[in-house]
This record gives structure tokens, sequence and C-alpha cells, in this order.
């Protein structure tokens, strides 16, 4: 079967933004392994009209149809779901009797609602899908029914039908190693810049998952709150073979949650032993390793960590779900700074029960990592993610103006008519362009803290 995998278009400023999707990679893997014939595109344009996308939604789809392929699978992600939507329409309308499917993290949350809304989408594969992608080739071709399969949204008799989700990869040593080279546009996936310094870089998953329930995330429920690690050794293997074949030092070890203090970790750092001029970076909690682990991470080759804090106040960690103690997270950052990893922090305001105390306790711990030497502080406005806690409890106070999301977020292909005309008529299924309407505070006054404390990165 000829099988074209999409990856999902990320449109920054009026450009694409090139990056290498594992997801994708690692499903060409095993499609490619069974035998099917099976390719990657990449949507890529060199300049991005404001909110001007029909033009080359057109061109991408008539490249991706080129080669008649049977199936095209999209992967999805919430930021970029409307243009993913247009271009599987084009897609379909070029060839009619091509397989349209969604898989990723913004399908799976509403699969229901959108094949209910867009009757071009023939299928959706949701959660985790390496185990079920070969199940449903089986699916398209006719050896087995659509009920029969795991992880599949479907219509039959004008009826939409979900089965159950199977069970999880427990060995992700099992999952070999994608190739990378054949991801389009690879060069360019491989140019990182932090602070105008370009390097080489590739990401690498370490992991699965992540056991903590944040209100406002929508990662835990698609992983199932189930958190799974590929072997230490076999980590740091994989580590040492990506930097060899593709000439490069620095990684980026993937996983929403990547270590905790414990066995796992020990012996991750004692593996990573002796592995020379490899650098490396993660994401983790900053209550899940002591600041002596943290010296030890650096030791053996760590230089940037990912640390999301989301908020300043005790009160709002509390109703957040997040629970991160302030002041150990301050300790730990400290120490990660006092030994020369490059610190990147996020923060989240706009949550609908926000007050001004709360959001004062955020901007000042933002000011007091910028003034500790971190790398980066981001104080970003919540994003209402499908179908997580935060979202359908305050459903009703969703509001979308497509001008100020396009200003506050550069994304300006908001502003086209079609996009912001689906986003107006399903708001549940385009949550994440929309703001939830505070009890406390003016949007106004939410805006300008974000604004005002981002400048002060440039002030630094």
């Amino acid at each position: 079967m000829h099988i074209v995998l999409v990856s999902t278009p990320i449109i920054y400023i009026r450009k694409m933004v090139t990056y290498f999707h594992l997801g994708i990679l690692s499903l060409h893997k095993v499609l490619s392994d069974a035998g099917h014939e099976c390719r990657i595109y990449v949507p890529y344009e060199d300049a991005v009209k404001k909110a001007e996308p029909d033009t080359f939604i057109l061109r991408w789809a008539e490249e991706i149809a080129a080669t008649n392929p049977d199936c095209v699978g999209f992967s999805t992600m919430c930021i970029s779901y409307p243009p993913t939507i247009l271009l599987a329409k084009q897609v379909k309308r070029i060839l009619p009797q091509t397989i349209i499917v969604l898989g990723g993290p913004q399908a799976t949350a509403v699969a229901d609602e959108s094949l209910a809304a867009f009757p071009w989408i023939d299928y959706i594969v949701r959660g985790e899908a390496e185990s079920a992608i070969l199940e449903f080739v089986n699916v398209i071709t006719e050896k087995v029914k659509p009920h029969e399969t795991p992880n599949l949204t479907y219509r039959t008799n004008g009826k939409i039908l979900s089965t159950p989700l199977g069970p999880l990869l427990n060995d992700l040593d099992s999952l070999a190693l994608p190739d990378y080279r054949v991801y389009p546009h690879f060069e360019e996936a491989l140019i990182r810049e932090d602070n105008g310094v370009k390097e080489k870089f590739i990401p690498l998953e370490a992991g699965r998952g992540c056991p903590y329930g944040c209100c406002f995330c929508s990662t835990s429920s698609f992983w199932q709150r189930h958190r799974r690690q590929k072997s230490p050794e076999f980590l740091a293997e994989q580590i040492r073979s990506v930097t060899h074949k593709y000439k490069i030092k620095t990684l980026l070890l993937t996983q929403d949650l990547f270590a905790n203090e414990g066995d796992w970790l020990v012996d991750f750092l004692h593996a990573m032993e002796g592995s020379g001029e490899i650098y490396w970076g993660c994401a983790i909690r900053p209550d899940s390793v002591s600041t002596q682990t943290i010296a030890e991470m650096h030791r053996v080759g760590c230089r940037f960590i990912f640390f999301g804090i989301e908020s300043g106040s005790q009160r709002v960690q509390k109703l957040i779900g997040k629970n991160l103690d302030i002041s150990r997270t301050c300790q730990t950052i400290e120490a990660a700074v006092a030994c020369g990893i490059n610190v990147k922090i996020s923060f989240i305001i706009g949550f609908p029960w926000e007050k001004a105390d709360d959001l004062q306790d955020t901007l000042s711990l933002h000011k007091h990592f910028l003034n500790l030497g971190v790398e980066s502080s981001q104080v970003s406005i919540l994003i209402p993610m499908p179908k997580t806690q935060i979202t359908s409890q305050y459903a009703s106070k969703l509001r979308f103006d497509p001008i100020e999301f396009a200003h506050t977020t550069n994304l300006e292909y908001v502003r086209n008519s079609e996009i912001a005309r689906m986003i107006r008529q399903f708001p549940q299924i385009f949550s994440s362009f929309y703001h939830l309407k505070p009890e406390f505070l003016s949007r106004k006054e939410i805006l300008f803290a974000a604004r005002a404390a981002n400048a002060l990165i440039a002030l630094r």
C-alpha cells in the first residue's frame, strides 16, 4: 500500500518552522519495515503571506496528491489543526478515493466531533499509533472490520463509533531508531538557534507519558497518565549512535517528564559516563530531582533543562493540580544555573480564578529567575486545550477574538475567513484558539502583564 504521512505544519511569524516530527518518523519506520511504500511529506513555504493560507494549502495538496497515494495520514496538533483540516479537505477533493486519516493529540481529543464536522475525514487513529497502525492498514485493505481494530474512530451507517484503546507499548526499547534522513528538509530541521548561536541538534525520544494530572494539560490524557521510559543503557547507546551517525554533539531527550529521582536516573547517568563531548537537554519538574543530582546531570553532559512552572502563586499551584513547592522550585533552578546549565522556564497566566496577588506572585518569580541568569523565562497566556479539565469546566466562558489571537500568538492565519469561520462554528474542537473569560482580572490586564513580563528579557 502507498501511504503518505503528513507532518504537522507549524507557521510562526509568517514562516514555516522546520523540525523533526518523531511520531511521523516512528510510524514511517513501522510501515516501511512491514513492506508498505511510505513517504513523509512536510508542508513548507519560504514565506507565508499574512492571513492568506489558501494558496499554499492548495499547493501542498497538489504535491501530496501527485504520487496518487492510497492513504494520507495527517498528524495533528491543536494550534495547527485548522490548516491541517483544510489541507485534508483539498487532498480529498483532488483524490476522492484516497483514504484520509488523522492521528496525534488534537485529533485524539476531539475524534467524534471531528468526524461529525468534517465529512472528508474517513478515520481517526487515536492515542499511541505504533501498535495500531498496521491493524488500521488491514481495515483499509478490508482484511479486518473497523470494530475489530483498537484505537479507531470511524463512520458506519451514519453513526460515529469508536473502538477501545489498545494497551500501550510497555517496552519502548522495541521501537527501532528511525532514519532521520528520510525526513524532508533534513538539513534545515537539524539547525537549532539559541541567542543567535546556531548549532546542529536532534531530538531523541527518551520515554513517553506523564503521571500528573494538571487541569490545563492534554498530554497526560493522551498517554493515559502512564509514564514509560527506555532502559538507561539502551537510551545511552542510542544517544551515542545518533550523535555518531549524524555527526552532531547535541540532543534533546524528549519526554514530558524526563526523570524522577531514583534508580533509573542513577543508572542512566552512570551509562553516560565517558561519552565524551555529547551534550543533551531534557524537561523535568523542579521537585523531581535533588540539587546534587542536577550537578551530576551536568557532569555527564546535560547542558539545558526546561522547567514548566506555570505559576508563582502557591494557591494557583494547588488549583491547577501542578502542586509545585515554590521554595523548592527556586532551590532547584538556582542549583541548575549555578552549575552551568542553560535553564528555560515557562509560566502561564490567565487562569479564570487568578487574582491580582496570584498574578503578582508569578511576575515576581519570573523577574527573579531572569535576574538569576536563566537563559529564558516566558510568560504565556492560558490556552484552553480541548477536553482538558479546565476547558470542560469553563466551557461557557470561552471567547474568540481572531485579531487579538493573531497579534498575541503571531499565528496570523486565523484571520483567514474560512479558518475563522470554522473556529467560530466548532468551539469545542478549536478551543485552543479561544481564551477563558477571567473572573477577577480584566483581559486587558492579563495581556498587558504578559507583554510587560516578556519585554524584561530584552532589557537584561
